[in-house]
């Protein structure tokens, strides 16, 4: 069997640690915002979005992973398909 305890972050075990982690983030990058695309662009991020964070999703399902790294990774990889990606990742997670 793989470990899979390798990729469990231990620099995020709680909200203040993830808060943490932002801080330092917007330190180094600066306010991070998803670069600003045209409507056609934008439609075409948000529905390839979907499919791929349920592809990450069942992807991570089993691994022995913490649900805040599985939540991480999945909205990060969904946001790096442009605004309209990062606005569906947001409004999945809000709910």
């Amino acid at each position: 069997m793989k470990d899979d305890s390798k990729y469990i972050p231990k620099y995020w075990e709680t909200a203040a640690d993830g808060e943490k982690v932002w801080n330092y983030v917007q330190q180094q990058e600066g306010n991070v915002t998803p670069k600003k695309q045209n409507p056609l662009s934008y439609v075409w991020s948000a529905g390839k979005t979907f499919p791929d964070m349920l592809i990450n999703y069942f992807d991570l399902a089993n691994k022995n992973l913490t649900d805040k790294y599985k939540h991480a990774y999945i909205n990060c990889s969904a946001a790096q398909n442009g605004k309209g990606g990062a606005d569906v990742a947001t409004g999945i997670s809000n709910v």
